[in-house]
């Protein structure tokens, strides 16, 4: 008598011996497709083995993309005021919010492992920030040489067996920066308008030209970076 279906891949009859079997093919069949979803949230290459791995908890913890960017931000956080300033972590942070998007919105995963960062993930990305982000070449370049510091990181480590960035270049557009004449800035100093909103732009920006602070060092600028001496008052920050 023919006890299994090859067509099917389950045993046939009712008996106890069959429901028990055909019980465990579903049970294996049902686990085995939760472990290839599970490795295909992070990345397209999912083979064989490595479900059989996920399948039987033999797997080997794999470094992801942002889990490796969050340790670096996580360092990089307690060397604020030390070795980096606070707008150059906000742009750490930046970069990593921005990768997550883009996975998020073109790839529809959550992260992917470091080691399938590749080139066209690279080109891709840069796009993105162009493209989705409308980020400028210069603006872009900033968060692509962030980007740049971890997959080099990985690379040096041994975590990735290429670097994504050899055969690519970021470019850095050349810009020549206009400037107000006195008569213009006179404009801006006493402009007086009742909107208490468009009055603090207004003491922000004037502020801003009389020290010569650019946005990025004016956006992390706190009462802490204001010291007062007998001789006058003075602001210490630091610039990148």
């Amino acid at each position: 008598m023919k006890l299994w279906d090859a067509k099917s891949n389950r045993a046939l009859g009712r008996t106890e011996e069959a429901s028990s079997v055909n019980s465990y093919l579903d049970f294996f069949r049902k686990n085995l497709l939760e472990s290839y979803q599970e490795l295909y949230r992070y990345t397209d290459l999912v083979t064989p083995d490595a479900v059989r791995d996920k399948f039987l908890g033999k797997e080997e913890k794999t470094t992801t993309l942002l889990g490796m960017f969050s340790d670096f931000i996580a360092k990089q956080e307690k060397l604020i005021g030390v070795d980096i300033t606070q707008s150059t972590f906000n742009k750490f942070s930046l970069t990593y919010r921005r990768l997550g998007e883009f996975m998020a919105e073109k790839m529809k995963k959550k992260d992917i492992p470091i080691y399938s960062v590749d080139h066209n993930f690279v080109s891709d990305f840069h796009t993105y920030l162009k493209v989705d982000k409308k980020l400028s070449i210069n603006s872009s370049e900033k968060l692509m040489r962030i980007f740049k510091r971890i997959t080099t990181f990985a690379f040096k480590t041994g975590q990735a067996k290429c670097d994504p960035f050899a055969l690519y270049t970021i470019k850095k557009e050349k810009t020549r920066r206009g400037f107000l004449t006195e008569d213009e800035f006179a404009r801006f100093y006493h402009f007086q308008t009742s909107n208490k909103r468009l009055q603090r732009v207004r003491d922000i920006f004037v502020f801003a030209c009389l020290t010569g602070m650019d946005y990025s060092t004016l956006s992390s600028f706190s009462d802490e970076h204001i010291i007062r001496k007998r001789t006058g008052t003075f602001i210490h920050i630091s610039r990148v």
